[in-house]
């Protein structure tokens, strides 16, 4: 019997203009008295308060994984899960970034801080998400996850060089083109799903995990039914145990429909 479903939000839940279809909505709130309904996000909370809200999961009995598995939080915003780095973590690694066009970007729970002015891309992806940004003050905080942020190529190039060096002391992951980042390694969603699970003491044989980019990968190989959205590169695809629609075809209410009565 199924207890939990796990989501992720860019690319599953969000169709391709950043919104939920009514059809998804709709199976959701079907389902979300007999069934746990945990958004699974790279995001911080305050990127996904508003899914919450129209999905109405609210309060401290639903739950919510963000920043890539680092922390879980109750749809209050509370910690239940807190792995985080500090402003230790980023004396490790911020010279790292000399020689590159990039900007180091901090992630708590509710807000993005620069190193210098936000670049192009920190504000495209600030603006995308609805959470501010503005430049660091200096004050240690709970990181879920530090990111180097630049163009493609950048990126590219400080992976190529670094992330092995950086493997040996954090969780990495490159999810998107015009970011590379550390996390705790205590970090990806399947670690914060499995804490999330044994809090709730749900065995993964009673997950379904829903998602379609590399940070779902893990946690679709580890959840008792992995479903990969119709759009998934063929390596997601080959690691899940069912694919499902696209994004933009109602792929999350579809998954839904087959695996909850």
């Amino acid at each position: 019997m199924i207890k939990l479903i796990a989501i992720d939000v860019d690319g599953t839940l969000l169709n391709s203009k950043a919104k939920i279809d009514k059809d998804t909505i709709d199976e959701i709130k079907r389902v979300k008295d007999k069934v746990k309904i945990v958004i699974t996000t790279g995001r911080m909370y305050a990127a996904i308060k508003e899914f919450i809200d129209i999905l109405d999961i609210n309060g401290k009995d639903n739950y919510s994984i963000i920043n890539t598995g680092s922390q879980v939080v109750d749809n209050n915003g509370n910690f239940v899960v807190d792995n985080y780095l500090s402003l230790k973590d980023y004396e490790k690694v911020k010279d790292l970034s000399k020689g590159f066009d990039i900007q180091i970007v901090f992630y708590t729970k509710d807000e993005m801080f620069t190193i210098g002015k936000p670049n192009y891309e920190t504000k495209n992806d600030a603006d995308y998400i609805k959470v501010p940004v503005s430049e660091f003050d200096g004050v240690d905080r709970h990181f879920g996850r530090i990111g180097f942020v630049g163009d493609r190529k950048e990126i590219d190039r400080f992976k190529d060089k670094f992330e092995q060096t950086l493997k040996k002391d954090y969780y990495t992951m490159r999810n998107e083109t015009f970011l590379f980042e550390i996390l705790p390694k205590e970090s990806g969603k399947e670690k914060g799903l499995k804490e999330l699970a044994d809090i709730l003491n749900i065995d993964k044989e009673e997950i379904i995990a829903i998602g379609d980019k590399p940070n779902d990968l893990n946690m679709i190989k580890w959840a008792k039914i992995g479903v990969s959205m119709g759009q998934s590169s063929d390596s997601i695809k080959e690691n899940s145990n069912y694919v499902t629609d696209t994004n933009d075809n109602n792929g999350v209410a579809k998954a839904i429909k087959k695996f909850i009565e």
